[in-house]
Parts: structure tokens; C-alpha cells; sequence
């Protein structure tokens, strides 16, 4: 069995605070001013925060989270 981690929720998991949306809202927003991004290297369950570009450069290696809104959608028939 597979579960969905969103994006946000993965962020809140590294950050280890609740999953609500003020939490989300400030996290994002910190991590847009860095440049960086929650992702994860072999286990879902592990989020790590890594640069963009490290990311972007390295798709093999890391794996981004899907949002909430794309796995909503991914459910839709």
C-alpha cells in the first residue's frame, strides 16, 4: 500500500510542526525565499529540503512531493 504525502504536508513533517494552513502558508514561503524545496532521496516518509537548482539537476536522486491539488486531481475519474 502506497500513501499519498503531499507536498505540504512534507514540508510540515521536516519542519515537525502541525499540518494546518498557517503552518503551510509560512513554510512555503520561507522556503520559496531560499530557493528550495522539500523532496526526498529514497523513502517518501524522509523529507529532506535541498536547493532548486540541486533538485532540478538531479531528478534520478531527488523526487519531489506531489501537492494536495495534484493528488485530488490524480483521484478525480
Amino acid at each position: 500500500m502506497t500513501v499519498d504525502i503531499s507536498r505540504e504536508k512534507a514540508i510540515c513533517m521536516f519542519f515537525n510542526v502541525e499540518a494546518n494552513k498557517d503552518n503551510i502558508t509560512t513554510l512555503i514561503s520561507k522556503l520559496d525565499d531560499i530557493r528550495s524545496d522539500v523532496c526526498y532521496e529514497n523513502e517518501s516518509m524522509k523529507p529532506i529540503i535541498a536547493r532548486v537548482e540541486v533538485i532540478q539537476a538531479n531528478p534520478l536522486l531527488y523526487k519531489r512531493y506531489p501537492t494536495m491539488a495534484e493528488i485530488q486531481a490524480s483521484r478525480q475519474p
